[in-house]
């Protein structure tokens, strides 16, 4: 009898030690969720969106921007939704993330603010070329 209640005290001990070790792997394995870099070009999409005043989004509404976005990363929604549920489990990596993503937007305000800036001077240079070139004619033109 103690035999047989040794076995079965072993065989439960052995049983718990696996079951512990399933749910151990269980944890430790990551979820299929979006790559990060893909998240990330998502949620500043979005965001961007988010933030656009109507005079911006022409003739498309705010729903029809954001499922461009979904489209064009090949993402659905509930993907999305799952993968910003999972990066924002660790809150200190997901501020990481945030701070990255708006050091990338802010160097691309700054780039299109530079180009911007190239442009309207090019324009002022040619408009002041032209002005120059009609003067120099109308001279010749008078003498």
């Amino acid at each position: 009898m103690t035999r047989i209640l040794s076995i079965i005290r072993g065989s439960i001990i052995i049983f718990l030690l696996l079951l512990v070790a399933a749910a151990i792997q269980g944890c430790s394995t990551e979820p299929d969720v979006l790559e990060e870099e893909v998240y990330g070009d998502v949620l500043i999409e979005l965001t961007i969106v988010n933030h656009m005043d109507e005079s911006q989004l022409g003739d498309r509404t705010p729903a029809e921007l954001r499922d461009s976005i979904f489209q064009k990363y090949g993402v659905t929604r509930e993907e999305f939704r799952s993968a910003h549920d999972y990066y924002q489990r660790n809150m200190q990596n997901q501020m990481l993330r945030i701070e990255e993503y708006s050091d990338r937007l802010r160097a691309e305000r700054d780039s299109i603010q530079e180009a911007e800036k190239q442009f309207r001077l090019n324009l002022e240079t040619e408009r002041i070329r032209d002005s120059l070139n009609t003067e120099a004619a109308d001279t010749l033109v008078d003498n």
